[in-house]
Parts: structure tokens; C-alpha cells; sequence
């Protein structure tokens, strides 16, 4: 892994970041292996929202050296701090299909990776995952007042968290929306 020469800023957003995420459904099966797995849509899915809270942004690009392919993953912060990660795969056979197949994989394990995301089964594991304690009604009175001084709908709120209320919300998400939310008000 490499990084941009400070940290601290893009240390705080992915701390943040990583509070709200969760983890990603295995939606997805591979009938060869009998297996099933979390493809890149719903993992791209899961990150992109919560990183584009906290002012990151992932750019992927091909690599290749002829006999292994992959992806390097950059996390971009908004103040201009990075970090970044490559990961090669041999290639199976030496043709277009086996190297857009290896670098898709790359994508995912590397976006899943760098953000900490666990793939959850849709039995056991997924009942073992333990969601996290939501608000308090006072933590949701402030976010009200706040989102009325900001001008801010709480049902935009809601849906940008995956919720039907704020009361839903998870604690961890709690000091992100009234930072948030006092700089648009200007608080």
C-alpha cells in the first residue's frame, strides 16, 4: 500500500465511513464452485453512498505486466490525502474474456478490501451479524432541529442512511449527520 504524504484527514473520514458500513448481501452464485458470493454492483452499492458522505471517492484502473492482470484502488479524500492498494491475478488462459474476468474479481476483493466490507450469507451469518444500536430520542430531536436550521429534509436523511426513520439511524452515524448538518447550517 501507498500513501499520499499526510493521513490525518483521510484517516478521520474512513473511520467515519467505516462506522456506517455494514456489511454486502452474497446475492450472487457461481454454480461451478456451488457458492455464492457478493458481486461488484452491490458491493460498489454498499461503499459508494456512505465513502461519498465523508468526501471519498474510489477511482480503479486496469493493470497488467502480460501474465498477470489486476486493478489498483485509489481512496481519494477531499482534502487531497490518498491511499492506495494493488492486487495482480494470474491469468487462466491468455485471451480478452479470461482478463476482463480476473480484473473484475480484482475489483471486487480490492474495493471490499479497502473498505472493510464483510460479504454476509443469507443464513447464519447473516443472523449472527449484529446491527448497530440506533438513536436516542434526544439524539433525534437534534437532528431535527438541525436538518429545519439546514434546510434539510429529514426523509433525505433517512434515505441516505437506508432507513425509514430517523429513529432507525445507527448511533454511529449519529456525530457525522449534525457535523454535517451544523456546516450547512453554518453553526
Amino acid at each position: 500500500m501507498i500513501t499520499s504524504a499526510t493521513l490525518s484527514e483521510i484517516t478521520s473520514a474512513l473511520l467515519a465511513a467505516q462506522k456506517e458500513l455494514g456489511g454486502v448481501k452474497k446475492g450472487s452464485s457461481n454454480p461451478f464452485f456451488k457458492s455464492t458470493y457478493a458481486n461488484f454492483n452491490a458491493v460498489l452499492a454498499e461503499v459508494k453512498p456512505v465513502y461519498s458522505r465523508h468526501g471519498l471517492v474510489i477511482i480503479q484502473s486496469p493493470v497488467s505486466d502480460g501474465s498477470m492482470v489486476g486493478v489498483t484502488t485509489r481512496v481519494l479524500h477531499e482534502s487531497g490525502e490518498w491511499i492506495e492498494g494493488t492486487i495482480t491475478l494470474p491469468l487462466a488462459k491468455s485471451d480478452p474474456q479470461s482478463a476482463g474476468s480476473a480484473i473484475t474479481y480484482a475489483k471486487r476483493y480490492a474495493l471490499q478490501s479497502m473498505a472493510l466490507l464483510p460479504s454476509l450469507d443469507d443464513d447464519a451469518e447473516q443472523s449472527m451479524f449484529r446491527e448497530p444500536e440506533s438513536v436516542d430520542v434526544r439524539q433525534v430531536e437534534e437532528i431535527t432541529n438541525l436538518a429545519a436550521l439546514a434546510g434539510v429534509e429529514v426523509s433525505a436523511i433517512c434515505s441516505g442512511y437506508k432507513v425509514m426513520a430517523l429513529a432507525d439511524l445507527p448511533n454511529t452515524a449519529y456525530s457525522g449527520i449534525v457535523k454535517t448538518l451544523k456546516e450547512r447550517a453554518s453553526l
